[in-house]
């Protein structure tokens, strides 16, 4: 009772840890969300660009290079980004649902500490202040509710500011499972060979056959095929120039984005925003005055032969692709159109989309829907199956009677896959832990979950093959001890404990506010990226 008390302080003081004081990010547009809940604010497509821009920004700025699209995906800078924004919406509702109250006096002090309003000589400039107020269109009160609102989330950071106490022995055991090995036998079969020497495929029958077929249908399956012309018409790009005067006036207008930065500091930052602000209003208009122009066109003149004529430009043709094969396809391009094929329900339907410089307009010419094979046209690929299956079934039976008897004693240990004498290190030596690759890591973690020596692990399936293992041994090294020093391994441990925490806790407030993720529309986002 008393430890689950602890764990529920802990998740609640543990709410604050993702609230950092970050403003680069735009108010939310209820339209155009990204991430939506029941409770907390939602992201908005802008607060996802401008904070995906500022993550690039830092890094390009950092490796003193460009990043391609696939290097930001690569990066994980899309999921961090989408994490980061849903976690401090989550966070930030929990931090108004806290109620802390701060008085008037005291926001007005922490207000006089902000960068922005300071002079030369670092003292408060009411006439700055003021000036900035007065560009932003906000009064005092305005402001003071702002400085509030980060105070509070600051706040709930600080709960956590303490470190928790964790007693010696825990440290201690701790240390000594990072110097463990195991001695191990792995065990392992590839479940379509034929291994066995006194394996029979047995007798058949046509409703064997049949009855294999209904209850396998999948393997069965042709997917649906479409066929699609297509254009492509360039994007021209408007020229245009960033003045400082501009780079200001932004600066002042958005001051609560930059409350511990001076103008300087964020120049280039906000260069970044304009210029893609400018570059958004730009293609939504062509976008937008290009689709008026065709669905203004007789429905006789929607087609794309007509406006390949029309425009000059070849008319293109991808034929007989399924989702797969168009979303893996080598030209970007096609791969970003691969959703929007398969969502028209009919054919020769003209649908444009926008893309970073160019747009696509095209129709499907063809659909062939997704059906089964029939069982005469495919008797014998049902016959390979069939066999193949009743093999899988034989080995995987015949791996079992081995895993659950004494192995010495078995005539069919012979047949198996064996590595033996293999040493896993838990932790501490990745250079020796080169075996851990070798073998599926649900079986390494069965492996280091057995608590005696001379045990077995159960039996772990990954693709074709099974596998396990026989712990002979279980050894700690003390040659390596000297590695460790305990308070740095004192300071791993709470940050373990408090990630483990944050991730339950995460997932818990995401499935309590009913999130909806717009993947769509981050895709859009990603694909700005050439």
């Amino acid at each position: 009772m008393q430890k689950n008390f602890i764990i529920k302080i802990c998740l609640l003081v543990f709410l604050g840890i993702f609230i950092v004081s970050q403003f680069m990010i735009g108010s939310v547009q209820k339209k155009d969300e990204i991430a939506s809940f029941d409770r907390a604010s939602a992201v908005s497509i802008k607060d996802f660009q401008d904070h995906l821009m500022f993550q690039v920004d830092n890094i390009e700025n950092y490796l003193k290079k460009k990043l391609t699209r696939k290097e930001i995906e690569e990066l994980g800078l899309m999921k961090y980004v989408l994490d980061d924004l849903t976690h401090k919406s989550l966070l930030h509702k929990f931090s108004e649902d806290l109620k802390l109250q701060f008085s008037e006096d005291y926001l007005i002090k922490q207000m006089k500490k902000i960068p922005a309003f300071l002079n030369k000589e670092n003292v408060f400039d009411i006439s700055l202040f003021q000036k900035i107020l007065e560009n932003q269109g906000k009064n005092e009160s305005d402001f003071l509710n702002i400085i509030d609102k980060n105070l509070k989330c600051q706040t709930v950071v600080s709960l956590i500011s303490k470190p928790l106490f964790f007693p010696d022995m825990l440290v201690k055991n701790t240390s000594l499972a990072m110097l463990e090995s195991r001695i191990v036998d792995v065990f392992s079969l590839d479940l379509n060979q034929k291994i066995f020497p006194d394996f029979v495929f047995g007798e058949y029958s046509q409703e064997d056959l049949k009855k294999f077929y209904n209850s396998h249908k999948d393997n069965f399956l042709l997917k649906e095929r479409r066929s699609v012309n297509y254009i492509v018409l360039p994007r021209k790009r408007s020229e245009f120039k960033i003045t400082d005067k501009m780079i200001s006036d932004y600066y002042y207008s958005n001051q609560e984005d930059f409350l511990d930065k001076k103008l300087e500091d964020v120049k280039k930052d906000i260069k970044s925003i304009l210029d893609k602000q400018f570059v958004d209003i730009y293609q939504d208009d062509f976008f937008e005055n290009l689709r008026s122009e065709i669905f203004d066109l007789p429905e006789e003149q929607q087609n794309i032969d007509f406006l390949s004529n029309k425009y000059s430009l070849a008319k293109q043709n991808i034929a007989s692709k399924t989702f797969e094969e168009f979303s893996v396809d080598q030209n970007p391009m096609i791969r970003n159109l691969t959703e929007q094929i398969f969502e028209l329900e009919s054919e020769n339907v003209i649908n444009t989309i926008d893309l970073k410089d160019k747009i696509v307009i095209f129709e499907i010419y063809d659909i062939k829907r997704e059906n089964y094979k029939n069982f005469d046209d495919v008797e014998q690929e049902i016959l390979d199956n069939f066999k193949k299956n009743f093999l899988i079934n034989f080995n995987l039976n015949r791996f079992k009677q081995i895993h659950s008897k004494n192995l010495e004693d078995q005539i069919w240990i012979k047949n198996l896959n064996v590595d033996k004498n293999v040493k896993l290190f838990r932790i501490y030596k990745d250079t020796d832990n080169k075996d851990l690759l070798k073998y599926p890591k649900e079986l390494v973690r069965e492996i280091f979950s057995v608590y005696d020596a001379n045990q077995y692990t159960k039996i772990i399936k990954k693709s074709s093959y099974v596998y396990f293992a026989h712990v002979r041994s279980i050894q700690y090294d003390n040659t390596h001890q000297e590695q460790f020093n305990y308070n740095d391994l004192s300071k791993n441990i709470e940050s373990l404990f408090n990630q483990a925490l944050l991730e339950e806790l995460m997932t818990i407030l995401t499935k309590q506010d009913n999130i909806i993720f717009n993947y769509k529309a981050m895709q859009k986002v990603l694909d700005q990226y050439s």
